[in-house]
């Protein structure tokens, strides 16, 4: 109940989330974009009047022209574009402009925002505001191009090549199966979107029950896949430190993590497993089958079984916390041995244009 408040409030006063500048870095041959005449290097200013600079604002005017029901048809909508220090206007039909997005590749750096916990970036030693400018020895300019390159290689050791002030060193990263690394850009811009309290209501609700969702597919996972069990499972230590990481990002993203730790503890709670509540109600559905209780004896057998495994998953939990912190320091020990070795590097070579 405490998560479904929360969830229903945070739309209640407002959804924020992380915004991106509106800069074309490249434009997909056949694409929509290409039809209208966007091209690389050009600054979105507004669609139809609506401003459009951001990757949130762009969505909301594209919404807003789908919307329109009194259009007459065959009227264009007004792009307008900034490129080469002059203004350019463009039009584009409006049956489009809901694609206009899927063409463009938007310039997006390579700095290191955000290094989630746990993550092989995370093992590897790699902090925020960090640049990455290689992989496998290619340089590398646009965030865009880097996330397809990782997920090209799913579960492979990569060699990027870290910027940190002036140095450089390479970093060797195993991909996760997904082909990610546990990265996320800068969150230069932010947005905040309002919601009406019927709105705020329904959304609260989808949310709460789509964690709910997540969490038993990751349990679930966890059966499938019993080695995510030694990459995934934290405890108290690693609470800790991404509470801290999500309250330095506000206090709406700490009140969300409260929100997931709470969904998190009832989902456990309701496993069947015997000294857990989801046991007592298994024991209790096998009574209405058998019409009679299970034995006192039976009853406390499985119940040191549960009380066994809630144990033994606290101590791992606490294993994977201590090894995790250790495995950072001993990378980070080692970057910094590189650093201190190795010359300043070509900052030509390594910022790009």
């Amino acid at each position: 109940m405490f998560a479904l408040l929360v969830n229903i409030s945070v739309y209640l006063v407002g959804v924020e989330g992380a915004d991106l500048a509106a800069n074309v870095s490249k434009v997909a041959p056949g694409s929509v974009a290409e039809r209208v005449g966007l091209m690389p290097l050009d600054r979105l200013l507004t669609l139809d009047g609506r401003p459009a600079e951001t990757l949130s604002q762009l969505g909301l005017a594209t919404e807003a022209a789908a919307e329109q029901k009194d259009r007459k048809e065959g009227s264009a909508l007004a792009l307008r574009v900034e490129r080469g220090g002059a203004v350019v206007d463009l039009s584009i039909p409006p049956a489009e402009a809901k694609d206009l997005g899927e063409g463009l590749e938007w310039d997006v750096r390579t700095d290191v925002g955000r290094v989630l916990l746990g993550f092989p970036a995370y093992e590897a030693g790699l902090r925020e505001r960090d640049r990455i400018v290689a992989l496998d020895g290619r340089p590398v300019l646009l965030w865009s191009d880097l996330s397809t390159d990782l997920k090209s290689k799913p579960d492979t050791i990569r060699t990027l090549t870290i910027r940190r002030g002036d140095r450089t060193f390479p970093l060797r990263v195993k991909t996760t199966p997904e082909g990610t690394i546990g990265i996320s850009p800068p969150e230069t811009l932010t947005y905040r979107q309002t919601f009406r309290p019927d709105e705020a209501l329904l959304y609260g609700v989808q949310h709460t029950f789509y964690i709910i969702k997540q969490i038993y597919v990751g349990l679930w996972s966890f059966v499938t896949d019993p080695v995510r069990l030694r990459t995934t499972v934290a405890g108290p230590i690693a609470i800790a430190q991404v509470a801290s990481q999500q309250a330095a990002g506000g206090i709406q993203q700490l009140v969300a993590f409260a929100s997931f730790i709470s969904l998190a503890l009832m989902a456990m709670n309701l496993l069947p497993i015997p000294i857990l509540d989801g046991g007592h109600i298994f024991f209790a559905v096998i009574e209405g089958v058998r019409r009679r209780p299970l034995s006192l004896k039976t009853q406390l057998f499985f119940q040191r079984i549960g009380l066994f495994f809630l144990i033994g998953l606290v101590v791992f939990s606490f294993y994977n916390d201590v090894s995790r912190v250790q495995q950072r320091r001993r990378a980070e020990a080692d970057i910094d041995k590189h650093l201190r070795s190795s010359a300043p590097a070509d900052t030509a070579l390594t910022t790009g244009p």
